[in-house]
């Protein structure tokens, strides 16, 4: 594993992860679907894990836990919103 790689992977997905759920919250704020805005802010914020697990078989068990909670978390609030964005699509479909 290259600790250069690794350390630019982690300082380059910081910003992408803050400009992405950015666009997720607009998203939900104005009413558009947040799905796509979503999936790159869960992306952005496992990046560095997701290279470390790639090229690294000896990491430590808490690694993993800690990448398995920030998905958790992250999916249930991508289906709470799911549902929420469902439910107003529906309202606003039956009203015409």
């Amino acid at each position: 594993m290259d600790p250069l790689v690794s350390g630019l992977i982690y300082f380059i997905s910081i910003p992408l992860f803050i400009v992405s759920t950015a666009w997720w919250l607009r998203n939900i704020h104005i009413g558009k679907p947040a799905a796509l805005s979503a999936l790159f802010s869960i992306v952005f914020l496992l990046g560095s894990y997701i290279y470390l697990s790639s090229v690294n078989t000896m990491l430590p068990v808490w690694a993993y836990l800690i990448a398995a909670l920030v998905v958790a978390i992250l999916s249930s609030f991508a289906l709470l919103i799911y549902r929420h964005e469902g439910a107003s699509t529906r309202r606003r479909l039956s009203r015409h």
